[in-house]
């Protein structure tokens, strides 16, 4: 959204870290038996800015919102 209104301004920053406290990370995990590693993380989050996931990836279907011609400097 940000990148929507603001093209070109944008930086995406990308940490480890949930950005919260135990409960809120267990709650946005909680379906989650085994964790995806944070390297396919970032993987399927680039996938997700440029909608380029490949044709059998779990997220083919998923469009990021709004669509635009620009996505944020990774």
């Amino acid at each position: 959204m940000l990148e929507a209104l603001y093209p070109n301004r944008i930086d995406l920053g990308i940490g480890r870290a949930p950005g919260a406290n135990r409960l809120v990370t267990h709650a946005l995990n909680e379906e989650k038996t085994i964790p995806l590693s944070y390297e396919q993380q970032v993987v399927d989050l680039k996938n997700l800015l440029t909608n380029d996931f490949p044709e059998d990836h779990r997220f083919k279907d998923l469009v990021a919102t709004p669509v635009i011609p620009t996505t944020p400097e990774i």
